[in-house]
């Protein structure tokens, strides 16, 4: 899931443009989308909005870019993982959209 998510947000970034720091401020508007068993356990699709403010620095100067970001990801339950607020697991994730908040 890592790498995915490392290839999104390199897919995003323009030449010459480093992510300095990345705050989550809000998350809402989830929903859970699709639930299934499957052969390596119950699986969730969730689909959720979150606002999050991105530091940005480019030729040295930073920028805060206030984002709105639509989410989906894949859950699936681990069957080894007994305590159920752990147990959890990303299979994939992906961004449906992002735009700029205009404050």
């Amino acid at each position: 899931a890592f790498n995915l998510l490392a290839a999104v947000i390199k897919q995003r970034i323009e030449p010459g443009t480093q992510i300095v720091d990345c705050k989550v401020l809000d998350v809402s508007n989830v929903d859970i989308v699709m639930a299934k068993v499957m052969d390596q356990g119950p699986v969730m699709v969730l689909v959720f909005e979150a606002q999050q403010l991105t530091v940005k620095r480019t030729a040295g100067v930073d920028e805060e870019v206030l984002e709105n970001i639509f989410y989906v990801w894949a859950l699936c339950r681990d069957q080894t993982v007994y305590n159920p607020k752990a147990s959890w697991r990303v299979l994939e994730f992906g961004i449906q959209s992002a735009g700029k908040l205009l404050v």
